[in-house]
């Protein structure tokens, strides 16, 4: 009887141990598969969003002529399986006027976003994928002006700040017309939720200086990004 009982345990636990051993090379066997990459840069096409003001005293701003550098990568298994990141660091006008000459605010605008899909297609030549996305975008304007009266430097400086974060969908093709070299377009279409615009105003008049950093709700703002760019395959 103890015998028996004995065997049954050792078979029970050889059991185990098999079931890992198959789950263990399962695993290896996945991870072993390939994944083919891109990862390259590109130019992001202009583009414009207008924010709108969701508080009594504040203003709706349009960032327009959003433009620069997008640094991308995708890289996809051989099941289809893809992630994609993104991370763009870009000029950004607007439509608010400040100073004297009444000068429209320029600043810098930065998009990260990461996200996971589906490519259906993934072949020597070409790639197509579909994904998820969410990161932040955040856009800073500054504007300063100096003028000197009565022997004084009177200065004024403001500063508005706006980030947010993103949830979206991307979708970017890749052509490669060499075994590495490969040319891409990305589209994305975010949503950018509710967030504050701060905006932070330091002036000095007759050797007098004041500081004012209101803040203003504003309401979620829907934005598309395209680019076009190249990058490496490998």
């Amino acid at each position: 009887m103890a015998a028996s009982r004995k065997i049954s345990l050792q078979g029970d636990f050889m059991k185990k141990i098999a079931s890992f051993l198959a789950f263990l090379a399962l695993g290896i066997s996945v991870s072993a598969k390939s994944w083919t990459n891109y990862a390259g840069f590109g130019w992001r096409i202009p583009t414009a969003v207008k924010v709108q003001s969701d508080d009594n005293n504040g203003k709706d701003i349009k960032f327009k002529t959003q433009t620069g550098l997008s640094l991308d990568y995708a890289g996809v298994h051989e099941n289809g399986f893809s992630l994609r990141g993104i991370f763009d660091i870009n000029y950004s006008g607007s439509d608010i006027e400040v100073g004297s000459d009444k000068d429209e605010m320029e600043g810098a605008n930065c998009l990260f976003l990461v996200g996971a899909g589906y490519a259906p297609i993934h072949t020597e030549k070409m790639f197509l994928g579909f994904y998820g996305m969410l990161g932040a975008d955040a856009t800073v304007l500054n504007y300063e002006e100096t003028v000197s009266v009565g022997g004084y430097s009177n200065s004024y400086e403001v500063t508005v700040s706006h980030a947010a974060t993103v949830l979206g969908a991307n979708a970017t093709f890749v052509y490669s017309p060499a075994e590495h070299f490969s040319l891409f377009a990305s589209v994305c279409a975010n949503y950018m939720f509710p967030a504050q615009i701060k905006i932070d105003e330091d002036i000095k008049i007759n050797g007098v200086s004041r500081s004012e950093s209101p803040k203003y709700d504003c309401k979620g703002a829907f934005k598309f990004v395209p680019t076009v760019g190249i990058c490496w395959r490998f």
